[in-house]
């Protein structure tokens, strides 16, 4: 899994009632399967959810998405409003994960609201690493991998200091199947955060070594 900027996993506008109806529906499709990375290993189990497992975790987030709404009704361009959205509906998908250890259609809306805040907030004050990585962490977990990689190059490159950046851009890079730039992203994180508080070293050193015993190819 991905991890956010500060020790926990990451964290348009998706009405409520339309997140609800999709996630009723998710029940009926196919789960998506990227490489999750917990524990070093991927997974692609059957979660035990039910559907009220879901209703709490909604409750638990919809009144506070509802009453940021609203302040941005008063105020489209506030960059506060629109990060705190933005981390509303990222924990909202981080609490969804821990219900089904895995990414599923249920969570996807989430996620792309999260994306979508975040997106609107970089195009009001660009510029901020933390928000750009949680930009990118979020239309990661929405499905839209080469658009998280777009967004996480530059922060590595403005940013050589920031470890979130590199172990985030590990882990899209390995579900990318580019091992080479995976094993380059996590070393330089492990470099810059030996200790695992932004990311997780055990992962990173997997990564790091799966490319190493990555066959050669020649083109």
């Amino acid at each position: 899994m991905a991890i956010n900027k500060k020790q926990t996993p990451p964290i348009v506008k998706a009405g409520i009632i339309v997140v609800a109806a999709l996630m009723v529906l998710a029940f009926t499709l196919p789960l998506i399967s990227p490489t999750l990375f917990t524990g070093g290993t991927a997974t692609n189990t059957t979660g035990t959810a039910g559907q009220s497992d879901y209703d709490t975790v909604a409750a638990n987030y919809s009144g506070t998405v509802e009453a940021f709404q609203q302040q941005l009704e008063s105020d489209p361009t506030s960059y506060t409003v629109l990060v705190n959205l933005g981390n509303t509906y990222s924990n909202w998908g981080q609490e969804l994960y821990q219900i089904q250890q895995k990414i599923q259609p249920a969570s996807q809306p989430i996620w792309s609201a999260s994306a979508t805040y975040y997106g609107q907030a970089l195009a009001v004050q660009p510029g901020s690493p933390e928000v750009s990585t949680d930009y990118a962490i979020s239309l990661f977990y929405s499905g839209q991998l080469n658009r998280a990689i777009e967004v996480i190059e530059p922060v590595m490159v403005e940013n050589p200091d920031f470890a979130p950046a590199f172990f985030n851009a590990g882990i899209f890079y390995s579900n990318a199947a580019r091992p080479a730039d995976a094993a380059s992203a996590m070393s330089t994180y492990l470099v810059l955060d030996p200790n695992g508080q932004f990311g997780d070293v055990a992962t990173a050193q997997s990564i790091i070594d799966e490319a190493g015993a990555a066959p050669v190819t020649t083109p």
